[in-house]
């Protein structure tokens, strides 16, 4: 047997040999931990899921491979990635207002920030690796304490914020945040270097006001060359910005106040909590006109995706935009065209959609309780087009409102993502459960 994983810091030689084939998930657990040299008497024994040529492990060993028609004679090679296991209060702290939405796709030197948007109207900064600790700094606020975006406020929104979108632009970190006052925010923060010990703060950069309703959602696409945002609202308006060269300016423009104030050599530990503070005060507020505005949808909009649904070309650049609403449709839009080339009319309101770039199928949740997949390619894929032809375009539908005991939530379904790839849906309800569904 031949283990490998796509988690870099759990990887093991992936020299084959020997193992029990009486042996199940738990087994392996313990084989790779060994292998790990993780002590198994400090608690800090590691949970693992295992695939077996795409198949999730949830039998003995030999009666997969008997199921799969394997031969116990050959190599087989076993993916194993991190269980999700269930937490305890220890993993968990407590903020000052309810959690609206939240985010953690800003990594650096492999910590993990999730950044936090809340009902008072403020974005935090959340160190997933200090939730146990009294460290100060779980929480904080997304800007320096001495930074006010209006009127001398803390809150980044006058209301509750309703989405959040991050990614990396050149050597920067880059939030945008939308809102109940109708507005998007964008916030830029420096990285740090691994020699420097100061606090970088964000600052905040952008703001659009084009919007006349709450912002629902926003969704980014960030390459070497483009700076694309999007931002969907109540009343079923998408606004689309290419705020690059905005982002670029910002950027050099914090880089040269922070440079600027660090350039004495004396008193040079408060020089550099002035840079910092400089930087976020003084990188100055913009405004980005519309590149084009589109009435998408007939109600509300509940979220927007953008992708490259381009297969025949090599450009990393986004290509189309995905919408799903309260009016009932998933709708697919040629960026270029801005044109609305694919609709779904699922008969149902829609509340969260996820593309996966691996099988380029799209997730729906709803408020029946049930999750749908949609082919993103349909057009191109007209030899199913007969056999879809009387469910609306929907390849699969699961759950009911019947019972759990077949993956089957009862109630309204608040947001659904593909997780490992493309063999789970992780899925969580208004009732506040979260399931994992196995498609293998």
């Amino acid at each position: 047997m031949r283990f490998v994983t796509q988690h870099g810091k759990y990887a093991v030689s992936d020299t084959p040999f020997a193992v029990p084939s009486s042996l199940s998930r738990s087994g392996l657990g313990k084989v790779v931990n060994h292998l790990l040299e993780v002590d198994e008497d400090d608690g800090r024994e590691i949970a693992f899921d295992f695939l077996v040529h795409g198949h999730l492990l949830r039998m003995p060993l030999e009666r997969l491979i008997l199921k799969l028609n394997l031969s116990t004679e050959d190599v087989i090679t076993v993916e194993y990635f991190p269980a999700v296991v269930v937490s305890d209060d220890s993993s968990s702290c407590e903020l000052p207002a309810w959690v609206s939405t939240l985010s953690n796709d800003l990594l650096e030197d492999e910590k993990g920030d999730v950044i936090i948007g809340s009902y008072d109207g403020i974005i935090r900064v959340l160190d997933s690796e200090l939730l146990t600790t009294d460290d100060s700094s779980i929480g904080k606020n997304l800007l320096n304490k001495s930074n006010s975006i209006s009127n001398g406020s803390q809150t980044h929104h006058n209301g509750p914020v309703k989405d959040i979108s991050c990614f990396k632009f050149q050597d920067s970190f880059v939030v945008v945040s939308s809102g109940k006052d109708h507005k998007v925010n964008v916030y830029l923060k420096k990285k740090s270097s691994k020699k420097s010990k100061k606090t970088e703060y964000f600052s905040h950069v952008i703001q659009l006001t084009d919007h006349v309703n709450s912002v629902e959602c926003v969704a980014t696409w960030c390459t070497d060359s483009e700076a694309i945002l999007v931002s969907a609202d109540w009343s079923g308006n998408i606004f689309c910005y290419d705020i690059y060269d905005t982002l670029r300016k910002a950027s050099n423009s914090a880089e040269t106040l922070s440079s600027s104030a660090t350039g004495s050599k004396s008193n040079k530990k408060m020089r550099i909590n002035e840079a910092s503070e400089a930087a976020s005060l003084s990188v100055g507020l913009h405004t980005v006109k519309p590149s084009f505005h589109i009435h998408a949808h007939t109600n509300t909009i509940s979220d927007i995706q953008l992708c490259n649904l381009n297969t025949s070309s090599s450009s990393a650049s986004a290509t189309h935009m995905i919408t799903s609403s309260h009016d009932h449709s998933l709708k697919v839009w040629d960026l270029l065209k801005q044109d609305n080339v694919l609709t779904f009319n699922t008969g149902k309101v829609i509340t969260s959609l996820h593309y996966s770039t691996i099988n380029n199928k799209i997730l729906t949740s709803h408020a029946d309780g049930k999750i749908r997949v949609f082919d993103a390619l349909e057009n191109r894929n007209a030899q199913e087009e007969e056999v879809r032809s009387n469910t609306n375009g929907c390849l699969k539908t699961f759950g009911s409102n019947s019972s759990l005991k077949n993956n089957t939530p009862p109630v309204w379904i608040s947001k659904v993502l593909w997780c490992y790839g493309d063999i789970a849906i992780l899925f969580a309800e208004l009732c506040w459960n979260a399931y994992i569904l196995y498609l293998k």
